[in-house]
């Protein structure tokens, strides 16, 4: 059965890694993806059933989703009634779908679920329909997803290891994984603007991500600024025994550091931090690389190029910028490792809220730089896993 399940999960929508098919997931996270398909428009619509629905034959994808529906209901014995309650979407969906011609030649059948009541069916958050006004209004720049670089964390010293720096084994496995990802963004961003000689990270703690890419890059020269003492303290140590002479580390903060440079780097700044960082990278006309974290504290500056929805935007911003923020989904498992549930439905909720957010930031700069918006992958490494990459017009290749 769960090689089955497991097939079945493949061939369906995935976005950019939400659900980790190798080991089965449990049947409440596959049906919580399934109703956030049907909320996205994946499968058949209403509008798209006329009255004579013998004229209507099912998409591929309605046939695997009623497939991994029986599996779910027979084999897996979930309560009709707990998905009518639970997935009032799904429901509805069967409904129409058992209708339907072609589905009979499955040889299979659903247990009819109890009719969902239209209260029921149109219960949903006002944030839902804030976000949904606003994607209708604008159009939302697609999220590249990055194929990070596979760095040979085995061949480098041991002082680039986030454990060296007293991180938990546990998240320096997913800070690796992050450091891979923006190694790869990095990496694209140097080879196509050679004139970059210069980046500052902002905000590097004890030099993570900063001391890696100085290693990978010794033509590049780079300035770490981290205003607390006990991370630049230990960011000088780890320079001092890696031996490195192109990189330097200052106890300052953003606002201190008076120096040139070319790009901005920046992984989970705080809040009105990323704001900052972006606002500084605007006036002197400098490239960016900025990973946002606490969505829920931040400050950006607002473009009034799309009127109407910056309008809604800002009238309903104290519910878009706490929802973007979902620390509550993380877990510990019986190795008291953090995990994240990133099928969850507020996860899924705060996803469209971070990149709304991202939208705007990047719309308050599009005088003066190209921007793209970019996930890391995959996605459980972090929660806060958007990143926006800024670069200045005039040196786009």
């Amino acid at each position: 059965m769960e090689q089955r399940l497991r097939l079945l999960l493949t061939m369906l929508p995935n976005e950019l890694g939400t659900l980790d098919i190798t080991n089965t997931p449990s049947e409440h996270n596959i049906m919580y993806l399934m109703e956030n398909w049907l909320r996205s428009g994946y499968y058949l619509s209403d509008k798209e059933i006329p009255d004579d629905e013998s004229l209507v034959s099912p998409t591929v994808l309605d046939i695997m989703a009623y497939l991994l529906l029986w599996i779910i209901i027979n084999e897996n014995g979930l309560l009709s009634e707990t998905i009518s309650n639970m997935f009032p979407l799904i429901t509805n969906w069967s409904h129409r779908i058992e209708k339907l011609e072609d589905i009979n030649y499955l040889g299979i059948s659903i247990p009819l679920l109890p009719q969902v009541k239209d209260e029921v069916l149109n219960r949903r958050p006002k944030l839902v329909d804030i976000l949904d006004t606003i994607e209708r209004t604008v159009d939302l720049p697609i999220v590249r997803a990055i194929t990070p670089i596979q760095v040979d964390w085995n061949t480098l010293p041991p002082e680039l290891d986030p454990q060296f720096a007293q991180v938990s084994q546990s998240k320096s496995i997913r800070k690796k994984a992050q450091i891979d990802n923006l190694a790869a963004l990095f990496g694209e961003i140097i080879m196509n603007n050679d004139h970059i000689k210069t980046v500052v990270e902002f905000g590097s703690g004890g030099g993570h991500l900063g001391l890696v890419l100085a290693c990978l890059y010794p033509q590049i020269n780079f300035v770490l600024l981290e205003q607390a003492q006990e991370a630049n303290k230990m960011c000088q140590t780890r320079i001092l025994r890696l031996g490195i002479e192109n990189v330097k580390c200052y106890e300052l903060n953003a606002q201190e550091y008076e120096g040139d440079y070319d790009l901005a780097l920046g992984l989970h700044c705080c809040g009105s931090f990323t704001d900052m960082i972006l606002s500084m990278c605007k006036s002197k006309r400098k490239s960016f690389l900025i990973t946002p974290c606490c969505y829920g504290h931040s400050q950006p500056e607002i473009s009034n190029t799309s009127p109407r929805s910056t309008e809604l935007f800002q009238q309903h911003k104290k519910l878009i910028f706490p929802a973007a923020d979902f620390s509550s989904m993380s877990h510990r498992d019986a190795n008291d490792d953090i995990y994240y549930d990133m099928v969850h439905p507020k996860y899924q909720l705060a996803l469209r809220c971070m990149k709304i957010i991202n939208y705007y930031r990047g719309l308050s700069l599009s005088s003066t730089h190209h921007i793209s918006h970019h996930i890391l992958t995959p996605i459980n490494i972090t929660p806060k896993n958007l990143c926006i990459v800024g670069l200045i017009n005039d040196i786009i290749t």
